[in-house]
């Protein structure tokens, strides 16, 4: 039971957030007209998680991870709030780059996480099996908001 909660909660919140950050990325290729600032904006949003994956993976085998990701998935929350709230036409740029930045952070300590999960709760073969499922979740999630997003957006148009 454990697993299937932690597997839909990966579904929401995966989802959730590759809709926001391609939702960013398009305004933010859409307002600057820039490929260079896109680029710019996407490589300092990247760079987080390739460099602290590694202390997310020390951290998650530390520390409480049941803790660790009831206090990404808030620190996620505030961050949009926070964006939310201070977001204005002349600073707008930089306050998605700053929450896409914040995004890539949490996400560098959420991913080793909930990877280190499944050991706790799987054994034997099904260690296997609980991380292929957990991998799979990730990957449609990062496949499909994409054209979720799109067939929303081409509806209201309609």
């Amino acid at each position: 039971m454990n697993f299937t909660l932690l597997v839909l909660g990966q579904v929401s919140s995966l989802f959730g957030n590759f809709i926001l950050k391609f939702a960013l990325y398009m305004y933010v290729l859409e307002a600057v007209g820039s490929a260079t600032i896109f680029a710019g904006i996407l490589a300092m949003a990247t760079f987080p998680t390739i460099l602290l994956s590694v202390l997310g993976g020390i951290l998650a085998d530390r520390a409480n991870r049941k803790i660790i990701m009831v206090a990404l998935d808030t620190l996620t929350g505030i961050s949009i709030l926070g964006a939310t709230l201070l977001f204005s036409g002349s600073n707008g740029i930089v306050v998605i780059g700053v929450l896409l930045i914040l995004l890539s952070i949490w996400g560098a300590f959420e991913s080793p996480t909930v990877q280190a999960c499944v050991p706790q709760m799987q054994s034997g073969d099904n260690i296997i099996k609980g991380n292929a499922i957990v991998n799979q979740v990730a990957a449609v999630a990062a496949l499909i908001a994409p054209q979720y997003l799109e067939a929303y957006y081409m509806s209201r148009s309609a």
